[in-house]
């Protein structure tokens, strides 16, 4: 299955929003391995991936890279979508970043 995730974020140059989740895809909850979004417009993201056939849950957060390389978890809980219960070939996502 497809999961397809957007958010708004605005960044300046050298900045780069990026996800980490449960699955491989997304790093298998490692902060290092978050895998970079794609900047469409306007501090609008967006990243599809497939998720193996096997995953019942996702669970991801949000990470802001600064122009160091410095790593941000979005604030809360990590977000969920509940694989096992969609049925489409792809689930799409509209996010807000979370802060404090």
């Amino acid at each position: 299955m497809k999961i397809n995730l957007r958010i708004h974020y605005n960044t300046t140059l050298g900045q780069q929003i990026c996800v980490c989740g449960s699955t491989k895809p997304l790093g298998n909850g490692d902060v290092s391995k978050a895998v970079k979004l794609m900047h469409l417009t306007h501090g609008h993201w967006t990243i599809t991936f497939t998720v193996p056939a096997n995953t019942k849950r996702l669970e991801y957060k949000y990470v802001f890279i600064d122009e160091q390389g410095n790593r941000t978890r979005e604030w809360g809980d990590e977000r969920t979508i509940n694989v096992s219960e969609q049925n489409a070939p792809i689930i799409f996502s509209q996010d807000q970043w979370r802060s404090p």
